[in-house]
């Protein structure tokens, strides 16, 4: 009966996320001003040596009903972005140049909380919707053991 919780925690996290990301489609959307778009990098360690991810540093400014604020939160999910094809990274930031007006999204219960990129990634959804399915694989398959098992 184990697994049925594991599947529920699976179902829990992908259906949970999914959710949070569609919800900042709904956030307060505002005028803001890019002040810096670089490349930032990271390398991550393996076993038989590391790698570099590369992932968009967007720093912005923007006004919400409560004030001026200054952000560099790029998306909600942190580490949604990163990616080791440095060309692909570099390219999704011509989209944010220095100087340039862009909508952001402003979280309607904290201002101070806001993203340039309201979607989360293909790859990181693709990875809430795999939680999701195999939740409920792992699930119906520790039901279906259980009421099948001999008494």
């Amino acid at each position: 009966m184990a697994c049925f919780f594991v599947g529920v925690g699976l179902i829990t996290y992908g259906a949970g996320a999914l959710w949070r990301a569609a919800n900042i489609t709904t956030w307060l959307k505002v005028q803001g001003k890019v002040l810096k778009s670089t490349l930032g990098e990271v390398l991550i360690p393996g076993r038989y040596g590391g790698y570099t991810e590369y992932y968009p540093v967007v720093q912005f400014e923007y006004w919400s009903p409560s004030g001026h604020f200054v952000s560099n939160k790029f998306t909600i999910s942190p580490r949604d972005y990163r990616n080791a094809d440095r060309t692909e990274v570099q390219q999704s930031l011509t989209r944010f140049p220095v100087g340039a007006t862009t909508e952001v999204y402003v979280c309607p219960k904290d201002h101070r909380l806001a993203v340039l990129c309201p979607e989360v990634s293909a790859r990181r959804r693709s990875q809430y919707h795999a939680a999701l399915v195999g939740g409920v694989l792992v699930s119906a398959i520790s039901v279906w053991v259980a009421l099948n098992a001999a008494p």
